[in-house]
């Protein structure tokens, strides 16, 4: 009777999730990244050529761009903007999207399943995991967690890499626990391959690899006894993995012209890390890469020399780079040298100069640079207050374990051995948490997605184990009841929060910022340009024959609205009727730009300030009647 209605009750929480996106998605117009994600998966394809959106691993966008091979749709390949441009995602992407004679929004309803289901599978895998790991109860919490946290509700509609890198991470590390604790050339396999999953989902699971050598390395130290099987599994999660990343770009590099990916690649890099290592006096980037087709080795050569070696070391970080535009036209090893040309191009993006291409917005602060509180501020108030406060109890009650109990060098180290599956979920909250919190790239709660599934389980094991203690007294009992009514009001509050701002779920913000309305003044990482059908709709709703809109996002307002529409900036001044800014937009031109920016005046909005919007389209457009002033 107890598995049927966990049965019941996991199904229902699952199908509910798979509901809740379904049915929130189809007003969604594409979101900032959609659009190129779902091109370049189409031609990965179809075309098996990689020219496009190289900054991001293959796998979703390919498993999301199957479903669109039954559709017979039209491609621009004639367009120079495919032929001839370096990465023309965007312009492709329109091209392809609007212009070329495709229904973009079927083209969106089919890509989303993917992801969709993918998001569901992940709750699904979640829950058996923490069901073996921590019990039924505990299983069912995390699936609690996981069905009713808004970030996930919203992100997991999209063909965007951040829940899959969270789907990627997870499973990963739930493959390696078994290897930890007993290692074998089974698990070692297993393991690789999930590892080569998750670094196909997206490159910042790259940390996956370091993370995994030390935490084999310290079992290593902590069973010496099995140090050859330890050493023997290694190299099988290195092939495993290797593998697992290699196969999908043999095949997207397969009909990708080796002459276009050399000058793709040498271009990509030419501005990177002071320039290609042997230019030399004024000459242009077509002049230097003619000289290197007829030396290919002159580059590699100038990294090795001694010249080279008594630079500073910034330049030589030009290095790997040149290796990369080496290995570009070369039979196999190109498709690594497009793995690498992706991962290098990200870790040069996030990490070279400390800012970014364009401002941030955050506490009404508008900065180039990331800020060191901007995370766990985001984490508070973008998920559940009564996800925090369970957080916090899970926490008070683990910290008092630890503090009750007498520690020593022998008794840390028997826990380890014996406790692999905590130590690799804490380890990597503490690395991730660590990695987010310095980095510069502050574009959204999003980014701390692979973190969920791991504190979801974790929160879920210590409220499950302060539940579960059996009361001895009648007393007791009335504390067990006390505290499963607790307990019970917490999940009835989180899910009741996520309910009532559906489909919305981009824009959720808790109690702490007073919910949606507020939660602009705070940060506006909500705001990927999802409403503009909506907007569409509120349009023909109120029958507004013009607007003036100023519209952050992929989306196509041409497209959407057709001749209803005026482009909108802030120098124009007021418009006579109208109005529609994005949220984005709005709070940017208004916000506190940082000293060393520039931010003309008439770029500002003054003229906006002071003045309510009529309505809200999704929380992320904000509309104004000029004409009535209101």
């Amino acid at each position: 009777m107890v598995s049927t209605i966990l049965r019941l009750l996991t199904f229902s929480l699952l199908l509910g999730m798979l509901l809740m996106m379904l049915g929130s998605s189809h007003e969604d117009a594409f979101t900032s990244d959609e659009p190129p994600h779902i091109t370049a998966g189409y031609s990965y394809l179809r075309f098996q050529d990689a020219r496009l959106n190289p900054e991001h691993p293959p796998l979703i966008k390919m498993v999301a761009a199957a479903p669109l091979l039954t559709l017979k749709l039209q491609f621009p390949l004639t367009s120079p903007d495919w032929q001839d441009a370096l990465n023309g995602q965007w312009e492709v992407a329109n091209l392809f999207l609007y212009e070329a004679g495709n229904d973009p929004h079927l083209i969106a309803a089919r890509a989303r399943l993917v992801p969709i289901f993918l998001t569901v599978a992940l709750g699904a895998l979640l829950f058996i995991w923490t069901q073996r790991f921590a019990g039924a109860l505990a299983g069912i919490l995390a699936l609690f967690f996981y069905v009713f946290s808004p970030t996930l509700l919203a992100h997991g509609r999209f063909v965007t890499t951040d829940v899959a890198a969270a789907a990627g991470v997870t499973l990963a590390g739930f493959a390696l626990i078994p290897f930890l604790h007993h290692p074998s050339s089974q698990a070692a396999f297993v393991s690789g391959v999930a590892l080569g999953a998750a670094l196909l989902c997206k490159f910042s699971t790259i940390l996956l690899v370091p993370f995994f050598a030390v935490l084999v390395l310290l079992w290593m130290f902590l069973k010496p006894a099995s140090l050859s099987r330890y050493l023997s599994g290694s190299v099988i999660i290195t092939v495993a993995a290797a593998l697992i990343v290699l196969l999908p770009y043999l095949w997207i590099t397969a009909r990708y012209p080796p002459e276009k990916q050399l000058w793709d690649t040498y271009f990509t890099f030419f501005h990177m890390a002071e320039g290609p290592a042997a230019l030399t006096g004024n000459a242009t980037a077509e002049e230097d890469f003619a000289q290197l087709r007829q030396d290919r080795t002159r580059d590699l050569r100038a990294c090795v020399s001694a010249n080279m070696m008594e630079r500073q070391t910034s330049r030589l970080t030009r290095c790997p780079l040149e290796l990369v535009i080496f290995l570009a036209d070369k039979p196999l090893l190109r498709a690594w040298a497009q793995y690498l040309l992706g991962l290098v191009s990200v870790i040069q993006r996030t990490g070279a100069g400390g800012t970014f291409e364009y401002p941030f917005y955050f506490l009404g602060e508008v900065s180039l640079s990331g800020w060191p509180h901007y995370f766990p501020v985001v984490y508070a108030i973008r998920e559940p207050l009564a996800l925090h406060i369970m957080t916090a109890l899970a926490l008070f009650l683990a910290i008092s374990r630890v503090w009750s109990t007498r520690w020593g060098m022998s008794s840390i180290i028997s826990w380890l051995r014996s406790h692999p599956a905590e130590t690799l979920m804490l380890s990597w909250l503490t690395l991730y948490w660590g990695t987010a919190i310095t980095a510069n790239l502050n574009l959204g709660i999003r980014h701390l997605l692979p973190l969920f599934p791991f504190t979801m389980v974790l929160v879920a094991r210590e409220v499950s184990q302060w539940l579960n203690r059996t009361p001895a007294t009648s007393r007791r009992r009335r504390t067990q009841y006390a505290k499963c009514t607790v307990v019970a009001a917490m999940l009835l509050w989180q899910s009741a929060s996520v309910l009532r701002i559906y489909p919305s779920f981009m824009a959720y913000f808790n109690e702490i910022v007073g919910g949606p309305d507020g939660g602009a003044d705070y940060v506006v990482d909500f705001d990927w340009g999802q409403d503009l059908i909506r907007l569409r709709d509120f349009i023909a709703a109120h029958q507004i024959e013009k607007i003036a809109l100023d519209y952050f996002g992929t989306g196509s307002p041409g497209y959407e609205l057709g001749d209803k529409f005026v482009p909108w900036r802030s120098a124009q001044g007021p418009p006579t009727g109208w109005l529609a800014v994005s949220a984005l937009r709005l709070k940017i031109a208004q916000g506190q730009w940082s000293p060393d920016l520039r931010h003309p005046a008439e770029d500002a909005y003054e003229w906006l300030r002071g003045k309510k919007p009529v309505t809200k389209i999704g929380y992320s457009i904000f509309v104004f009647d000029m004409q009535n002033d209101r």
